[in-house]
């Protein structure tokens, strides 16, 4: 057998709709379409230019069932662009394109093999003298609630073995559990690859005798699918061995980013701090990507109600593509953050915050205390010599300060009962 290389994808689901951020902004989900399209793009430029033997896709091309003439025009001449270059695409459907739903404008090249509904279908390549059996199944109608996997045939003696097929493994409850199989039915398969696809993260659940890959999508559609997304190059040498390597396509990048809030006195504070936070984001994007879009994880002692939020977000967003790549601010998380206390007035108050206040403040003014204080930190801290040369003589205050707060926190909680 001669060592080839070829290319695994899955779940691209073109033509989402993006409903969600359509109401928030159309043009933004005119965009999110658009790159969906062009990361597809880049996967035919790249199957080209890595001179890919053929590239397999494991389900949920489309995301909807009445596909825009243009991702269908567009579609077809990327397939041509493939064949052209001798590029073959074997094809199994999912839940999302699903032969029942889309039957229509299927008008691929010949360069196009699209697996059965009905059975397991193989097909071999390349056509002159073949040493690659590719087996794989469609779905024909949107919930396949049997084990697929099971159905497939024993692998060819004397060729590498690929199986396609769109399918949840071991039950993963972050996804529909269609065509459930198990892990173990896949290894013991005898299969050389097994082509997943359904999860849109890339993982690899299996290497050696059988190597088993979800690729993940090639463009993260909403926050929970944040990284980088892309295709798997699977490149198998001479005697068998499977060697992967993860190529990023997204153009656009979904992130949860963390924002330090602390200090924050106002909703114009509270723009500014963000704003420079995205421009540190900013400014670390590949050079691939187009845009970024954030869900702000705010920590620290904020006071923020509904309406700030809202008002800081519509302010985010109005500057949202003012620098490339744009950052446009999906929403404000506040729950990990710490509304404020006022000192003064729990320093007179009768309850166990009260007296935690009243007992800093009595250490604070005492000058015998806090020389005390200092030395069992010392102590704690190492050599004194040590300690000192870190610095831990002038932090004292900080970490009264810290311990302090850490204990009103934890004395503000709700009791259980």
């Amino acid at each position: 057998m001669r060592p080839f290389t070829f290319i695994h994808t899955a779940d691209c689901h073109l033509d989402t709709p993006f409903v969600g951020i359509g109401r928030e902004d159309p043009a933004l989900a005119a965009w999110l379409r658009q790159s969906q399209r062009a990361a597809f793009d880049d996967l035919i430029a790249f199957c080209i230019e890595q001179k890919a033997a053929f590239l397999l896709v494991a389900g949920d091309l489309y995301d909807v069932a009445e596909r825009s003439l243009t991702t269908r025009v567009r579609l077809r001449e990327a397939f041509r662009r493939l064949g052209n270059a001798g590029v073959e695409v074997f094809l199994a459907t999912g839940n999302h394109d699903n032969l029942a739903e889309t039957q229509r404008g299927l008008d691929f090249p010949p360069n196009v093999h699209i697996f059965s509904t009905e059975q397991p279908e193989t097909f071999l390549w390349p056509d002159a003298q073949p040493f690659v059996s590719i087996t794989g199944m469609s779905y024909g109608r949107r919930a396949i609630e049997e084990n697929m996997a099971v159905r497939f045939p024993p692998p060819k003696n004397g060729r590498f073995n690929i199986a396609v097929l769109h399918c949840n493994v071991d039950g993963d409850p972050a996804h529909d559990n269609y065509a459930p199989c198990r892990l173990d039915d896949l290894l013991r398969s005898g299969y050389d690859y097994w082509a997943l696809g359904h999860i849109h993260e890339q993982r690899v659940l299996a290497e050696g005798r059988t190597t088993v890959v979800f690729p993940g999508c090639i463009q993260g559609r909403k926050i929970g699918e944040t990284g980088e997304k892309g295709a798997t190059i699977v490149t198998v040498a001479g005697h068998g061995g499977v060697g992967l390597e993860f190529a990023p396509l997204n153009r656009i990048q979904w992130i949860e980013a963390d924002a330090d809030v602390s200090g924050v006195e106002s909703d114009v504070d509270l723009a500014e701090a963000l704003r420079s936070r995205a421009e540190e984001l900013v400014s670390k994007a590949a050079a691939r990507i187009e845009g970024m879009i954030v869900r702000w994880r705010l920590t620290g002692r904020l006071a923020c109600d509904a309406a700030v939020r809202r008002q800081v977000l519509e302010s985010l967003r109005e500057s949202a593509f003012e620098h490339h790549p744009f950052l446009w601010s999906e929403s404000i998380d506040t729950t990990a953050t710490v509304s404020p206390l006022d000192l003064d007035k729990l320093s007179v108050e009768e309850s166990p915050r009260g007296d935690l206040v009243r007992l800093v403040q009595q250490i604070r003014g005492d000058p015998e205390k806090m020389d005390k204080l200092r030395e069992w930190l010392l102590q704690k801290s190492g050599p004194p010599e040590l300690a000192r040369e870190l610095g831990m003589t002038v932090a004292i205050d900080e970490i009264l300060d810290e311990a302090m707060w850490l204990g009103l926190d934890e004395l503000g909680k709700p009791k259980d009962r």
